[in-house]
């Protein structure tokens, strides 16, 4: 039932770059034998017609009730691609590539490389509780929905400080954020940083909850499309042929973690290293089509969401940070067919569907910053 991907011949490319011979071995279910078809690029030369060219097809015999297809790439171009640092290089880069919530997987992906199983990253339920705040967004054609959970320890941040850490115990610990928590939404004490739709938890160190919802056709510059010709046009057009361009369905996750120090851990994951590190190999808010990674978004560090600016105008300081923002954005290629991306497979093309995608990310951003910049601000003052 999964959707096909693969587009401009990326499959037949990809494996040229790795080797001069394929062999596919290839079955349904009910089949009593594989297809096996095996042939050399190399023989694709340009002195021969296509049709002379050598290519073997038989059949293997094969158990009933097992299917599936297998590729195998021989005489490859570089095996010093496979060992050492670049398999390690691999490694991180599969991992960026594959959908990483394995509670959240539709399939899984294994590598042995060399006889040696290699466990990629995977962010479970252990490592996402370590999160000092997490965030839940669901765009439904027309509605953008936002929850999130923020902890009472996103407050202290692991600042090293005695003297930070005392404030905490005496002013946050002792009574899980509750007094503080009255003065966030108190708009006469905390008039700087008031904040509304929050609730109160306490539990699970948890200091807040919060639900918001956001109308596509009310955020500023929404891109339209003329119903017939689907041209771009200006937002401002009343012209009945116009409609919203809806980039379509999509949901996703943020999760903010806190690197400095141990102290946050509970025992449910009690290696504070291998969290580091895993939560360093993965960060970035990425974006994935049904399961795997779209270019460039959140892979390599790419900051496409402009966390970091955001830090370093000044306009959220408090607010996610690249190095410690883990996320994604679930998108299929059935519902979301006009987000198209370009041949190269590095981004979206630019139209009015991908113009309202970004606007959509951007609210979903904007809000949480804003939010976690109260906080921090308003714990400022709460201590003052």
């Amino acid at each position: 039932g999964r959707t096909p991907l693969g587009d401009k011949g990326l499959g037949r490319l990809s494996t040229q770059k790795l080797g001069s011979k394929l062999e596919m071995i290839t079955g349904k279910e009910d089949d009593e034998k594989y297809n096996h078809i095996a042939f050399n690029w190399d023989d694709f030369t340009e002195d021969i017609v296509l049709s002379d060219v050598t290519t073997e097809f038989g059949y293997i015999p094969k158990k009933n009730k097992v299917k599936g297809t297998k590729l195998i790439i021989s005489n490859l171009k570089d095996t010093n691609a496979w060992e050492g640092k670049s398999a390690d290089k691999f490694k991180g880069q599969l991992s960026q590539l594959i959908f990483p919530f394995k509670e959240k997987r539709k399939f899984n992906v294994f590598l042995n490389i060399n006889g040696e199983r290699v466990d990629l990253d995977e962010i479970g339920e252990g490592l996402r509780n370590q999160a000092v705040s997490t965030f839940a967004f669901a765009f439904d054609g027309s509605i953008l929905t936002l929850t999130g959970t923020v902890k009472a320890y996103k407050i202290f941040g692991g600042s090293p400080g005695a003297e930070d850490r005392e404030n905490y115990e005496q002013l946050i610990s002792i009574d899980k954020g509750k007094n503080f928590f009255n003065f966030l939404i108190d708009k006469n004490s905390n008039k700087r940083s008031f904040l509304t739709d929050v609730n109160y938890s306490g539990l699970n160190g948890e200091l807040y909850k919060f639900e918001r919802k956001f109308h596509l056709a009310d955020l500023p510059s929404v891109s339209l499309i003329n119903r017939e010709e689907k041209i771009d046009e200006i937002a401002e057009e009343t012209d009945s042929n116009l409609a919203i361009a809806n980039p379509g369905p999509f949901w996703g996750e943020i999760d903010d973690f806190n690197l400095r120090e141990a102290d946050s851990l509970d025992s449910a994951f009690d290696n504070f290293a291998q969290y580091k590190n895993i939560v360093k190999n993965q960060i970035g808010i990425r974006v994935f089509r049904d399961g795997f990674g779209i270019k460039p978004f959140g892979i390599d560090g790419y900051d496409w969401l402009q966390l970091g600016h955001s830090q370093t105008s000044g306009s959220s300081y408090y607010g996610l940070r690249p190095k410690n923002t883990i996320g994604f954005i679930a998108l299929t290629a059935e519902e979301n067919k006009d987000l198209k991306e370009k041949t190269d497979r590095e981004g979206f093309v630019e139209t009015p569907y991908s113009k309202n995608f970004f606007l959509l990310m951007g609210k979903v951003i904007d809000e949480i910053n804003e939010l976690l910049e109260k906080t921090r601000r308003g714990y400022n003052d709460y201590k003052r």
